[in-house]
């Protein structure tokens, strides 16, 4: 998981209220994630903002319909959709989500490894 660092979160039972970007709401490890925030923390789905990094084009939660007028993530939780000029990591640096939790992440150059 990245935070951002304006978001003032030092550990996950720091992330209750907080704008969250997962690849894909319905996906394995945004479910995992929901159940450690709510096992561990206390955190319950609806305590957080969450936003679906995947398109409504190619989310599997555009395949169950979620996307349509009239079906949505239930139990009070806010979702949202990225746009296709909106990516996680760019929304994440300008302070537009507080932590973003993604399948897989890049490795760092030798140049972005601190000496």
């Amino acid at each position: 998981m990245y935070v951002n660092t304006s978001s003032r979160i030092e550990g996950p039972a720091d992330l209750r209220g907080k704008r969250i970007g997962v690849s894909d709401y319905v996906m394995t490890a945004a479910l995992w994630l929901r159940v450690t925030l709510k096992e561990l923390y206390g955190i319950e789905a609806w305590d957080n903002i969450w936003y679906n990094c995947r398109t409504k084009e190619l989310s599997h939660s555009a395949a169950l319909g979620l996307h349509l007028a009239g079906h949505r993530v239930g139990n009070g939780v806010t979702h949202h959709w990225l746009t296709p000029d909106q990516t996680m990591d760019v929304m994440l640096d300008r302070g537009e989500l507080d932590a973003i939790f993604p399948p897989k992440w890049r490795k760092a150059s030798p140049q972005e490894i601190p000496p």
